[in-house]
């Protein structure tokens, strides 16, 4: 479902990446003031989607255009 990204970059930079921007979207939201309501909490999991774009195969692509009908 995951294409490698390409050295110098390896999976552990991703995983990094993505681990960022999970673990840092509800305290940004704190900061921000924003709500921690599940709108907001989808949003987190879209930029989440966002580190992953370029690493997804056109199968999990096709999947993740299905699960969102």
């Amino acid at each position: 479902m995951l294409r490698p990204p390409r050295p110098p970059r390896g999976l552990s930079d991703l995983a990094v990446a993505i681990w960022l921007v999970a673990t840092s979207w509800l305290p940004f939201l704190d900061v921000t003031g924003d709500p921690q309501d599940p709108g907001q909490v989808a949003r987190g999991a879209d930029l989440v989607l966002v580190v992953l774009d370029p690493y997804l195969t056109g199968e999990a692509r096709r999947e993740l255009a299905e699960s969102e009908t």
